[in-house]
C-alpha cells in the first residue's frame, strides 16, 4: 500500500457558526473485563485481587453455590483462566491474596474447624496451589487472616482476628519462607472486640495493619504499625459513631492510605488525618479496598447502595482529594460490589468483586482501569456527502483545535471543531468552492494557524488561516510563480510569531519539488529549500519546530525518504535515512522534534512484500530505524503522524488495510519499543483513519481522522487518548 502523501479523510458544506453536542469527555475509565466461566458451579465471586502488571494479575474468592469452594483465576494478555485449587475444608474462603511475582503469590482467608474457623494460607508457585498450615491461636474458638502483604517471596505478613469466649483481639501472622508463626498484638485497653482486617507493607521492616474496636457500642477506627520486630497501636481519628477501617495501601513507610465506611485516611509519617471521599449518589460509599502507586494518584474500590440496590463504586485520589469514578457494567446486572484493587503503575488498576446477573446468579467481576483510546467524535453534520478532519493542535487536555473539510456535492470547504475538555464547537468557514485545511499547530488555545490549499480548476494556491479564539482570517501566502499545484501539508509554530509550512509545489511540466514556507508574525515567506538529486514526486510531508531557529522537516520521493533541517537561516540535508535491515521503499508522513536534537519521524517501508509501519529516531547527528508494531492480520499498515512530549514517549496514528476494510492503528513509543494500543472506534462504523495526533503528555492524546457510518457516509472521527 503506498499511502497518498497528503491525506484527504473527507470533505462539508454549511455556513456560519454551528455549534453540535458531542459525547462527554473520555478520561481514563473503568471498563468490565470478561471472566472465566465457570461449567458446573452455580454462583461465584472475587473479594481479592493482587497483579505485578498491568496486565498480570491472581484473584481469589469462592464458589457459593451449589457448595462453598475456593477460586482462584490469573489473567495475562490474553483474558482470565481458572486455577485449580486445594480445598482443605468445604466452607473454605479465601479473603486476600499478595504476589511478589507472576509465580509468587500467597493467599489467606479461614477454614470452618468445629463449630468455629482456623486460618487458612495457600501459596502458588505458578502451576499450582500449595496448603500452608497457618497456626490458630490456643484456646480461640475462631480465627481468620483477612489481610495479606508480601514484601518478598520469603516474606509474608497476614492480619485478621482471633475469637476466645466473649473476646476478640488482633491476630498477625508472620511467614519466614518456611512457616507461619503468630506474632504478638495489642489491642486497645480495655476494648473486648477488635481486629485488623488490611494491611500493607512498604518495606521489610514496616508494615501498617487497619481495622476497628468496639466502644460503648460503637465501632471505631484502629491501626497498627509494625518496626521488624514488635507491633504497636496508632492513635486514630474516627470523626463519626461508626467508623471502620477495611483496607490500607502503603506506597513509603511515611505515606499510606487507609479507607473505610464513608471515610479514607492518610498517614504522613507522622499521624493519621481523615480524608473526605467523593460521594456517590445514594448513600456514601463503603470502601473495601485500596492501592496506591508510587507515582502517588490511589484507587480504592467497593459499594454503596442506590435506590436499594448495592452497586459498585471507584474513587480516585489525585493527590489532594477525593473523586467518584463510573464504574460500568457491560452484563445485564443488579446488585454489583467491587471488594479489591491492584494498581501497578499510576494508570493501570484492575478491580475485583462480584455481579448479580438476574438470570444467573452471583458471577465473578473483573474490571480495568487504564489509559485507553476512546471514541469522541464531533456529531455529524447534516446533509453532507462526507466529512473529516485532518489536522489537529491541542495547547491542553481540554484545549485542542481540528481542522478539516467537509463536502456537499461538488463542493469542498474548509472546517474547524474546537474541544473544551467536554464537547467539540463546529465551524463551517466560508471559502471559495474547493477549500482543504491539513494541518493545524497552536501555541495557546487564542493563537492557532491551519494551512492546506485551495484548487481552482486544475491549480491550487497554498492557504494559510488564523485563528484568533473567535475567528478565523486568511493571510496572504506567496508561492513560487510558475508553479501550477502548491499544497501545505503541515505546520509547526514554536511561537506566536513565528510558524513553518512544508508540502510540495508542482510546474507547469508537472515535476513535484518540495515547498517550504515561514511566517515571521506579519508576513509569510518561500524559503528555499534543497531536493534530492535526480528524484522525482518529492514532497514534504511533515515538519516540527522546538523553536524558531531549529526544525527539521520530512518527506519522501519516488521510493525513498529524505529530511532536513532548518538552523535559523537555511534548509539543509540532514543526512540519509536509512530504512530498517532488508526493507525498501521507506516513506516519511510526519515528524515531532521534543527537542532540537532528537526527533521521532514516521511512515510506512517494505517489509517482504508487505508494507508495514516505520518510525526514524534522529539525535541531532543521524537517523536510525525504529521499528514500529505490524498490526496482526493486516494486508499492509502504515504510520501517518507522530506526536512526542518526550525523548521516551511518543504516539502515532495512522492506518492498516485488512480485508474487511481499512481501520485505524495506534501505538506508542515508550522510550525503548513501540507498542500497539486498541482504539474505541464508534459502534457500527468501518474505514477508520486517524491522519493526525497532538499530545499535551505522555497520558493526554487528541488523534483526528474519520470512519464511515452505518449509511456509508464519511464522518468526522475524533479519539482521546487519557
Amino acid at each position: 500500500m503506498r499511502l497518498p502523501k497528503l491525506i484527504l479523510s473527507a470533505m462539508v458544506v454549511a455556513s456560519g457558526l454551528v455549534v453540535v453536542a458531542a459525547p462527554a469527555a473520555a478520561f481514563a475509565s473503568w471498563l468490565q473485563q470478561p471472566t472465566a466461566t465457570l461449567v458446573s458451579p452455580d454462583t461465584w465471586e472475587f473479594t481479592a485481587v493482587s497483579c505485578t502488571s498491568p496486565s498480570i494479575c491472581m484473584a481469589v474468592g469462592q464458589v457459593t453455590a451449589p457448595s462453598s469452594q475456593l477460586l482462584s483465576e490469573t489473567r495475562s494478555p490474553s483474558g482470565w483462566t481458572v486455577r485449580p485449587t486445594l480445598q482443605p475444608v468445604v466452607g473454605s474462603h479465601f479473603l486476600s491474596v499478595s504476589c511478589t511475582k507472576a509465580s509468587a503469590c500467597t493467599a489467606v482467608g479461614e477454614s470452618p474447624a468445629g463449630l468455629g474457623s482456623v486460618p487458612l494460607a495457600e501459596r502458588w508457585f505458578g502451576n499450582g496451589w500449595v496448603i500452608q498450615s497457618a497456626p490458630a491461636p490456643a484456646g480461640a474458638t475462631f480465627s481468620q487472616l483477612s489481610g495479606v502483604s508480601c514484601i518478598s517471596a520469603t516474606k509474608c505478613l497476614a492480619v485478621g482476628f482471633a475469637q476466645t469466649g466473649g473476646s476478640q483481639k488482633p491476630l498477625a501472622e508472620l511467614w519466614n519462607g518456611s512457616s507461619w508463626k503468630i506474632q504478638a498484638t495489642p489491642k486497645p485497653a480495655g476494648q473486648p472486640l477488635s481486629e485488623l482486617t488490611g494491611i500493607s507493607c512498604p518495606s521489610t521492616s514496616r508494615c501498617f495493619a487497619v481495622g476497628r474496636f468496639a466502644r460503648k457500642n460503637a465501632q471505631k477506627t484502629l491501626a497498627e504499625t509494625w518496626n521488624g520486630k514488635k507491633w504497636a497501636i496508632q492513635k486514630t481519628p474516627s470523626p463519626v459513631k461508626n467508623d471502620v477501617l477495611n483496607a490500607v495501601s502503603c506506597r513509603a513507610a511515611n505515606s499510606c492510605m487507609a479507607v473505610g465506611s464513608g471515610l479514607a485516611e492518610r498517614w504522613n509519617g507522622q499521624s493519621w488525618s481523615t480524608q473526605k471521599i467523593g460521594k456517590p449518589s445514594g448513600s456514601a460509599a463503603d470502601l473495601t479496598g485500596v492501592s496506591c502507586t508510587k507515582a502517588g494518584p490511589c484507587y480504592a474500590v467497593g459499594g454503596n447502595f442506590r435506590q436499594a440496590v448495592q452497586s459498585s463504586v471507584a474513587e480516585l485520589w489525585n493527590g489532594s482529594k477525593w473523586s467518584v469514578q463510573p464504574v460500568v457494567l457491560t452484563t445485564s446486572s443488579d446488585p454489583s460490589l467491587l471488594d479489591g484493587v491492584s494498581c501497578t503503575t499510576a494508570t493501570n488498576c484492575t478491580a475485583a468483586g462480584f455481579y448479580d446477573d438476574p438470570a444467573n446468579g452471583d458471577r465473578a467481576l473483573a474490571e480495568d482501569f487504564s489509559i485507553r483510546w476512546q471514541d469522541v467524535s464531533p456529531a455529524p453534520f447534516i446533509g453532507t456527502t462526507a466529512a473529516g478532519l485532518n489536522g489537529v493542535s491541542c495547547t491542553s487536555q481540554n484545549a485542542c483545535l481540528a481542522v478539516g473539510t467537509v463536502q456537499r456535492g461538488g463542493a469542498f470547504q474548509a472546517i474547524s471543531q474546537t474541544w473544551n475538555g467536554t464537547g467539540w464547537t463546529a465551524r463551517i468557514m466560508p471559502r471559495p468552492k474547493i477549500t482543504h485545511l491539513f494541518a493545524v499547530s497552536c501555541t495557546t488555545a487564542t493563537a492557532c494557524t491551519a494551512v492546506g490549499d485551495i484548487v481552482t480548476g486544475t491549480n491550487s494556491v497554498p492557504l494559510a488561516e488564523r485563528w484568533n479564539g473567535v475567528h478565523w482570517t486568511i493571510q496572504k501566502i506567496p508561492h513560487p510563480p510558475s508553479a501550477a499545484r502548491n499544497i501545505l501539508a503541515s505546520v509547526s509554530c514554536p511561537s506566536k510569531t513565528s510558524c513553518f509550512a512544508v508540502g510540495a509545489t508542482t510546474n507547469s511540466s508537472n515535476q513535484e519539488r518540495t515547498l517550504a514556507e515561514r511566517w515571521n508574525g506579519k508576513t509569510w515567506q518561500v524559503t528555499p529549500t534543497p531536493n534530492p538529486a535526480r528524484k522525482t514526486e518529492i514532497e514534504l510531508t511533515g515538519v516540527s519546530c522546538p523553536a524558531a531557529s531549529s526544525c527539521v522537516a520530512v518527506g519522501s520521493f519516488l521510493e525513498g525518504m529524505f529530511a532536513q533541517a532548518w538552523n535559523g537561516k537555511t534548509w539543509k540535508f540532514t543526512g540519509a535515512v536509512p530504512n530498517p535491515k532488508n526493507d525498501i521503499h521507506g516513506e516519511l508522513n510526519g515528524v515531532s522534534c521534543p527537542a532540537t536534537s532528537d526527533c521521532m519521524a514516521v511512515g510506512e517501508t517494505s517489509a517482504n512484500s508487505s508494507t508495514v509501519p516505520l518510525a526514524e529516531r534522529w539525535n541531532g547527528k543521524k537517523w536510525s530505524p525504529q521499528r514500529a508494531v505490524p498490526p496482526a492480520d493486516a494486508i499492509s499498515s502504515a504510520l501517518v503522524d507522530v506526536s512526542c512530549t518526550s525523548g521516551n514517549a511518543c504516539a502515532a496514528v495512522g492506518l492498516e488495510q485488512e480485508s474487511a476494510g481499512v481501520g485505524a492503528i495506534a501505538e506508542s513509543w515508550t522510550g525503548k519499543r513501540w507498542v500497539m494500543h486498541p482504539i474505541g472506534v464508534p459502534v457500527g462504523s468501518t474505514n477508520t483513519i486517524l491522519n493526525h495526533v497532538s499530545c499535551n503528555s505522555a497520558i493526554a492524546c487528541m488523534a483526528v481522522g474519520s470512519f464511515r457510518d452505518s449509511s456509508a457516509v464519511d464522518q468526522m472521527l475524533a479519539e482521546q487518548y487519557s
